[in-house]
């Protein structure tokens, strides 16, 4: 995905706070973000990345969602994409656990 591909921000978490049919006072309360800062990220300003993963995990987006918000706003994806077979992900920790074991 290019630069020229990626959906602003506010294009995004609005998207999902609509279609969990919250209002910015009721995100605003459940997120513990006031109204007017919620309102400022959603018509262009850019918040810290821990701001977006905050506000991202209150409306319960999974982890894969969170971390394409991220290059939205600018910054690095925070998860890298594996396929769910892709077996080199699980094989690496068992191995560091299995030469713990020999010592």
């Amino acid at each position: 995905m290019t630069i020229a591909e990626v959906p602003e921000l506010r294009t995004l978490l609005r998207t999902c706070r609509e279609r969990r049919r919250y209002g910015r006072q009721e995100w605003s309360s459940r997120s513990q973000v006031s109204t007017p800062h919620l309102s400022r990220v959603e018509t262009g300003a850019h918040p810290a990345p821990e701001t977006i993963m905050h506000l991202s995990e209150n409306l319960n987006v999974p982890l894969r969602g969170r971390s394409h918000l991220l290059p939205a706003a600018g910054y690095a994806p925070r998860y890298r994409d594996h396929a769910w077979d892709d077996v080199s992900i699980v094989g690496r920790p068992l191995e560091h656990r299995r030469r713990q074991r020999r010592c």
